[in-house]
C-alpha cells in the first residue's frame, strides 16, 4: 500500500522494497544497510551467474566460459 501511493514519486524506493521482499520473504533486516547488502550478494553471487546475457550471444557467464574452455 505504501510503495502504491509514492511509486511515483519515488519509484527506485519502491522496486528495491520490491526486490528485498520477493527474495528474502522471511528475512527481518534490522537495517536498510543489511537489506541493500543482501540483495547486492543475491546479484553478483547468484543471479549475474546464471543471468542470459546479450553481449555473450545470450548465454549466462558460467555457459560462455564452459564453452570457452571446451574450444580451446
Amino acid at each position: 500500500v505504501f510503495c502504491r501511493e509514492l511509486y511515483t514519486y519515488f519509484p527506485a524506493l519502491c522496486q528495491f522494497e520490491f526486490y528485498v521482499d520477493h527474495h528474502f520473504p522471511n528475512s527481518k533486516f534490522q537495517t536498510k544497510e543489511q537489506a541493500k547488502r543482501a540483495l547486492f550478494e543475491y546479484i553478483e553471487i547468484f543471479y549475474n551467474k546464471i543471468r542470459l546475457h546479450s553481449a555473450i550471444n545470450y548465454l549466462s557467464p558460467d555457459q560462455f566460459e564452459r564453452r570457452l574452455k571446451k574450444a580451446s
